[in-house]
């Protein structure tokens, strides 16, 4: 984060997965694949400063686009790629149901296969998850919350299964173009 070191600062930036295709020439990503934060909207300045940015990914350099912020917006069905949990399926289905009871969300669980992802320094594991019926204050409610159901688990950012043109409030979108 040394081209936008505040937002490396904050505990409430989070980066949305890229989707990539392995290749022999390293990571492939579609033409139009976007950057997509998730932020305050009072972080929105730094990350626009990444604009034009080059990031180097070992193997390959990547061009930031131009950034467009978006409203966060309610919608019935919210994923996350990654909720990190040590513990089993049934364990883990039953701490997220506690959880969203306790933040008074009703919705739909659909966990999905256990999967891990390379952070520095360590490795996550946990199960992907869909939440859907959900109501669009719980929607939003989830969208806003740090809503992890113990302390040694990272809910990864929810976000729409079909995202909208007016998709993130508060978030900035980078358009990236490789180099």
């Amino acid at each position: 984060m040394r081209h936008a070191p505040a937002l490396a600062t904050d505990e409430s930036v989070g980066v949305l997965p890229l989707r990539t295709s392995p290749s022999d020439a390293g990571m492939l990503l579609p033409k139009r694949t976007k950057l997509v934060l998730r932020l305050p909207a009072s972080l929105a300045g730094h990350a626009a400063t990444l604009s034009g940015k080059e990031l180097d990914l070992g193997t390959s350099m990547l061009r930031l686009g131009a950034s467009k912020p978006r409203a966060i917006q309610p919608h019935c069905t919210l994923h996350a790629h990654l909720v990190s949990t040590a513990e089993g399926e049934v364990e883990f289905i039953e701490s997220i149901s506690v959880r969203l009871d306790e933040l008074g969300v009703a919705g739909k669980l659909i966990c999905g296969l256990r999967g891990s992802m390379t952070a520095p320094g360590r490795t996550i594991q946990g199960y992907s998850l869909v939440i859907h019926d959900l109501k669009p204050d719980a929607s939003l409610r989830l969208q806003y919350t740090d809503w992890a159901p113990t302390d040694d688990s990272d809910a990864a950012f929810s976000y729409p299964t079909r995202p909208s043109p007016t998709w993130t409030d508060g978030c900035a979108g980078f358009s990236l173009n490789g180099g």
